[in-house]
């Protein structure tokens, strides 16, 4: 019957060991969460970083873009203008 009553104090005393030391941060707890939450600032100053990169990168695509746009106007207007001489052109050559 006393066996059974140490065996039973030292059971209930294992698991409040137990308790407490899933409880309790211990010092490598603690770095390993300073790691973390280093890590952790880290990452969003990258992310944040790649963030305005990719702002920047659209928009210099939406000027390039633009340009683009103004030298397709501008070759259509050069093609015009040359369609026009070369019709003078022929024209003065017959007349």
């Amino acid at each position: 019957m006393n066996y059974r009553k140490t065996l039973k104090t030292i059971v209930v005393l294992l698991c409040l060991l137990l308790v407490v030391s899933f409880t309790i941060p211990t010092p490598v707890n603690a770095s390993l969460e300073t790691q973390l939450e280093e890590i952790q600032r880290k990452l969003q100053e990258i992310k944040s970083q790649k963030n305005s990169l990719q702002k920047e990168i659209n928009n210099e695509q939406n000027l390039q873009n633009q340009y683009a746009a103004e030298l397709n106007k501008l070759r259509a207007q050069i093609d015009m203008l040359n369609a026009e001489i070369q019709e003078k052109r022929t024209h003065n050559q017959r007349a």
